[in-house]
This record gives C-alpha cells, sequence and structure tokens, in this order.
C-alpha cells in the first residue's frame, strides 16, 4: 500500500530589480511502498483417520498482499522430533490450499505425527504455524480365507484338518487366529473355539460328531479382530468299512475226533479291522465245514478275543466258544480310533469221527454293521 509524505517548498523570485521576497509553498506527495509479512492458514493434516499405510498430506493455504505465487515450506515432527528427511518447498498459489510434495512414511503405528508450515514472499517470511496432532492408528488385520474342508464338502474324518489363508495386517504384526466350529450356524454352543498363535490350520483333538457343521476364522493383531471370514460347512458322514490283515486259516493234517483251534495263534486267527469312522458289530456267516456235521454244532465253533486292548465291548461280545450259525454277532462295538480298532476271531474244530476223508473247507463271510 502506499503512504502519503508531504514536503514545504520556499521559492524566492525577483522583478523590476526590486528586491521582493515572495513565499512559495507546494506540497507533495510521494508514494512510497514498504513490504508487509505473508500469513499462513489452515495448516492441517487432512488424512483421517491415519494408518502406517496411509498417504499422509499437509495442507496449508498461504495469504500475501503483493505477490501472487509464494513459497510455501512444510516440516513435520515424529513424537515432537523433526525428521528432516520429510521437509521441501512447493510454490503455491496466494490464497489457494497448498500441498506438500514429500509424504512421510515408515511411522509406527500409535506414533504421533505433527506438520508445520510457513510462507515466504521472496523477502519476509510469515511465523510457523503447527497443524492438529496426530496418531497413527492400528491397522486392523484383513479377514481369512477358509481353505478346507471345502463348502459344502461331504467328509468322513472325524478330526478334520481345518485350514485357512494367512491374513494381511499393515503393521507387520503377530496374527492369532481363532477358530469357530458348530453343528449350528449361529454359533450358539461352538464344539471347538480355539485360538492360534500364527498358525493357520489346525486339527481336533476329539472326534467331530456326525452331523453338518459350520466354521469360520478371525484375525487378531492384539489389539483388533478382523471381520469374520466367510462360513463353510461340511457335513460328516458315517462310514462302515472293514479290512481283513489276515483272512486265512490253514488247521494242516488232522485226524477223526482230533481238535484244533487258533487260541495258541498256532495257525494264526482271523484279525478283522475297523477302517470307518464309527464302532460297528462284527457278524459271522459260513458255509459248512463238514459234510457229516450241520453248522450249529460244538464241531465248527467261534469266539472273540482281543488283538488291542479294550478294542470292543467284551461282556457283550461272544468271548467263549460259540457254535457258528448264520448272522450270529460274535463282536460288539469295534471302535474305529486307529490305536485299538482290530480284533481276533478265533475258529476251533472238531473232526467228527465219520467224517469221509478229504481236504475241507468252508467259506467264512465277515461282515458289519454300524453299533
Amino acid at each position: 500500500f502506499f503512504t502519503p509524505h508531504h514536503f514545504n517548498i520556499s521559492n524566492p523570485f525577483f522583478t523590476n530589480s526590486t528586491t521582493q521576497s515572495i513565499n512559495y509553498s507546494q506540497t507533495i506527495i510521494l508514494g512510497l511502498q514498504t513490504n508487509t509479512a505473508p500469513i499462513i492458514t489452515n495448516v492441517d493434516i487432512p488424512t483421517d483417520p491415519i494408518y502406517t499405510n496411509s498417504n499422509i498430506n499437509c495442507t496449508a493455504t498461504p495469504i500475501d498482499n503483493q505477490s501472487s505465487t509464494i513459497n510455501v515450506t512444510f516440516r513435520w515432527y515424529v513424537n515432537g522430533i523433526t525428521n528432516s528427511s520429510w521437509n521441501t518447498t512447493v510454490e503455491c498459489t496466494n490464497n489457494t490450499l497448498c500441498n506438500t510434495d514429500n509424504y512421510p512414511s515408515g511411522i509406527l503405528k500409535h506414533y504421533n505425527i505433527t506438520c508445520e508450515a510457513r510462507v515466504f514472499d521472496g523477502t519476509v517470511y510469515s511465523d510457523w504455524m503447527n497443524s492438529t496432532q496426530e496418531e497413527i492408528n492400528n491397522s486392523i488385520p484383513t479377514a481369512p480365507i477358509l481353505v478346507a474342508p471345502a463348502d459344502n464338502q461331504t467328509i468322513f474324518n472325524r478330526t478334520p484338518f481345518f485350514n485357512w489363508t494367512q491374513s494381511i495386517d499393515a503393521d507387520n504384526d503377530n496374527l492369532y487366529y481363532r477358530l469357530i466350529v458348530d453343528d449350528t450356524s449361529t454359533f450358539d454352543f461352538p464344539e471347538i473355539n480355539i485360538t492360534l498363535n500364527s498358525t493357520t490350520n489346525y486339527t481336533p483333538t476329539s472326534d467331530l460328531d456326525i452331523t453338518t457343521f459350520y466354521w469360520y476364522v478371525q484375525a487378531y493383531d492384539n489389539e483388533s479382530w478382523s471381520a469374520n471370514s466367510s462360513i463353510f460347512n461340511f457335513t460328516l458322514i458315517s462310514a462302515v468299512i472293514i479290512s481283513m490283515p489276515n483272512n486265512t486259516i490253514n488247521f494242516g493234517a488232522l485226524a477223526a475226533n482230533e481238535t484244533a483251534d487258533t487260541s495258541d495263534e498256532n495257525p494264526y486267527p482271523f484279525i478283522v479291522q475297523n477302517d470307518g469312522n464309527v464302532p460297528i458289530d462284527i457278524l459271522l456267516n459260513s458255509t459248512s465245514l463238514w459234510s457229516a456235521r450241520p453248522l450249529d454244532t460244538e464241531y465248527f465253533q467261534a469266539k472273540a478275543n482281543y488283538s488291542e486292548g479294550g478294542s470292543f465291548n467284551w461282556s457283550t461280545s461272544l468271548t467263549s466258544w460259540t457254535n457258528i450259525t448264520n448272522a450270529t454277532l460274535y463282536i460288539d462295538h469295534l471302535n474305529y480310533t486307529d490305536s485299538n480298532d482290530t480284533a481276533k476271531i478265533d475258529l476251533k474244530i472238531l473232526v467228527p469221527e465219520d467224517e469221509p476223508e478229504g481236504a475241507k473247507s468252508a467259506l467264512v463271510t465277515v461282515y458289519a454293521v454300524e453299533s
């Protein structure tokens, strides 16, 4: 702006050889320009909330009465300590919002960050003005993605392998995972509710029931839980499956009225193994061994015996020599867990005194039903 300055000037004049003194005054106004310091306003960190992976910006509005373009300098403080690596000076338009062009990075969560700015008009600097202090927030991990058991899958394994992908956490926090498994989609009383440190898989330590289950996973960074994963379901169905590691017995040559059995494991008895996922009952059918004697006589008998301790219900099984007839239940509730899922079926024969000589054989059929 211009400030008026007044000056008085005396000017003598001489005329007609007569000395006269004439005072003449004239006021002259000179316009002299003075520079006023610019100001900086509206210093702000507009990013809100701020995370470790945010693009952190600082803005300010410079005001100057003389210049249309002026320079604004930005600088940053982390936890009250200046970080000169992000300092920058930007040419800005007068009275227009201006942005920094060098953005902070690598700041840890829960650190505090402040920016400040000042303007320079080529001659005079403004004062520095600070933004409000902002805290770097915790980044919530992404929801895990379920892998197995697959959605709507039918399975037989009663201790299924649960697997999911690792969540992403922008803060690189150690993550925990909570696995929820329930037989209802409302998850009122979960069969499995376990939190695992960094692990993205789990195998149950006890068998699940034969039914349909629902499951999901959450991630936790020790501050915040992620959103739930999608919900998968799978159906466990019962499987009655047996095998016979030993399915042949040869008693060799015997004389009339001679007895032989497998209780001394010479020859070795039948071995039946439960390869399914539920307890089963073992029954026998057989063709006749002797031409001179029918089934259901003392000449052809069987009994159950342990191959692995406690593998079936002893008290309700036929553990004494019993005449073989068709559809006779010999083993009750044979277990299905690998540690004790086998049993012996001992056979005993007595050669009838009137049995014709020659090779003898019987086809013994062992079959299973769910207990």
